[in-house]
């Protein structure tokens, strides 16, 4: 921990400073806030490019795309990054061209023969003793292939996003209801009243009483036939 002497003379020597003087040390001043690393610039731009005209860019592909999600975001910030350096191998081999033209334009003039330079001549002369045309041509249509692949993802989120804000809500799960609980013959008996059961054999009772088919009838008529028959075998029996 600093003592106090320590801090008021840090105080008192910062109280006489008035900043950088000259011009140098002024603009090392103004570099105080720049970062450092990856993000200190914009990576995609170079220094021979123009910052304005890749915003101009990344704001038409955001109007034309609109996207609404970090993923679809994310998706249009790499399709600016390939249509970004598609334009700039687009501008390569303009330059290539160009400089392959006047080199060609020199020589005649040198050469004094009255022959005016074609752009043809400067394209056979790349295509046929450089690699650069042809390099170009090939990472160019990487990129392509690469902004149509990533523009064929984006249209399939935003469908599928668009579909489900359609959709009707899912109804909430409700619970199934109970089945109701067939009872069995013995449980219907088990829980009849047993007036009810008094009652049926009353009515069995009288009802066979009624028809003569009660237990006492029975035994009543059984004796009848039994006496008739005796008397009938002591009748035969006397004559």
């Amino acid at each position: 921990m600093p003592t106090q002497l320590k801090s008021d003379t840090a105080r008192v020597n910062g109280a006489k400073s008035q900043g950088p003087k000259t011009a140098e040390g002024r603009a090392t001043s103004s570099r105080n806030a720049v970062k450092h690393g990856l993000y200190s610039r914009n990576p995609l731009v170079l220094e021979c490019e123009n910052d304005d005209d890749f915003q101009a860019l990344h704001n038409n592909q955001m109007e034309i795309h609109q996207p609404a999600t970090p993923a679809e975001q994310d998706l249009v910030d790499q399709m600016v990054a390939a249509r970004w350096r598609i334009l700039r191998l687009q501008a390569i081999e303009s330059n290539l061209l160009d400089t392959e033209l006047h080199r060609r334009q020199r020589i005649e003039r040198k050469l004094e023969s009255g022959r005016v330079a074609q752009l043809s001549d400067a394209y056979t002369r790349q295509a046929n003793d450089s690699r650069a045309m042809a390099l170009a041509s090939r990472h160019e249509s990487r990129l392509q292939r690469t902004y149509q692949s990533l523009y064929k993802v984006l249209r399939e989120l935003q469908a599928s996003r668009a579909r489900q804000s359609t959709e009707p809500a899912a109804p909430e799960p409700t619970q199934p209801e109970p089945a109701a609980k067939v009872r069995s013959a013995e449980e219907i008996c088990s829980n009849k009243p047993k007036t009810a059961v008094i009652s049926n054999a009353r009515n069995t009772h009288a009802e066979a009483c009624a028809t003569g088919d009660s237990p006492a009838r029975n035994r009543q008529v059984a004796a009848n036939l039994g006496d008739r028959e005796l008397a009938e075998k002591k009748v035969y029996s006397q004559l």
